[in-house]
């Protein structure tokens, strides 16, 4: 990455980390506890905490960084390492963007098992905005690849791609990349969350958002 693609990267990261922050931090109740999926080094929720002392949060992940700036689990991409009605809030930035549809389902109905019956998960999905980014870019190499991938998203609703690089940055094999219809996110999570809100582009005006909670 050349220094304008790194300035940039750094600004944006700054940014959604900020953004984050901000919005969690706001509206949790006093000794809420937070399970951050998919948490990478955990700054987000390390920051979360800076700004609410009172919050118990801890990250779990498939791949456990080095160092982590909260304490975070390692998953097997199986069962969730807790038991049922465990966190108030669930929350995940870029998890079901790496998903298949397998996977999709299986920890749709995990996180609907440890978010009790009156708490809300917040997770992020690769909608239309992103999908037209990548389209764009796989066109500009292949355009029939492109249009093959297109009419797979637009007639199943979810389009799983694999790429060498998330195998070499060490990410398990069932975690590549992985576009969403809104309408099939809105529409088929429902058989293990219900939907309380869709938010469109909300990550960074590039990922939607949809805010769930568990059907009991």
């Amino acid at each position: 990455m050349n220094v304008v693609g790194q300035l940039h990267s750094n600004i944006v990261y700054g940014r959604r980390v900020r953004v984050l922050t901000e919005s969690i931090a706001s509206v949790l109740p006093t000794n809420a506890t937070v399970l951050d999926v998919g948490c990478g080094d955990g700054l987000i929720s390390s920051r979360v905490v800076a700004a609410r002392p009172d919050l118990r949060i801890e990250g779990i992940d498939v791949l456990v960084r080095p160092q982590t700036h909260i304490p975070v689990r390692q998953f097997d991409g199986s069962v969730l390492p807790y038991a049922d009605d465990s966190f108030d809030l669930v929350v995940n930035h870029s998890v079901f963007t790496h998903l298949d549809d397998k996977y999709q389902d299986q920890w749709l109905q995990e996180l609907g098992r440890i978010t009790r019956p009156d708490g809300v998960l917040v997770l992020s999905f690769s909608g239309d905005t992103a999908f037209r980014q990548h389209e764009e870019t796989i066109a500009a190499i292949d355009a029939d690849i492109a249009a093959q991938e297109r009419a797979h998203l637009e007639e199943h609703g979810i389009l799983f791609v694999t790429d060498p690089v998330h195998r070499d940055l060490g990410f398990p094999g069932f975690y590549f990349a992985t576009f969403h219809k809104p309408a099939y996110v809105l529409e088929h999570w429902q058989e293990w969350l219900e939907l309380l809100a869709f938010i469109p582009r909300n990550n960074l005006d590039f990922q939607d958002a949809v805010v769930m909670r568990p059907r009991r």
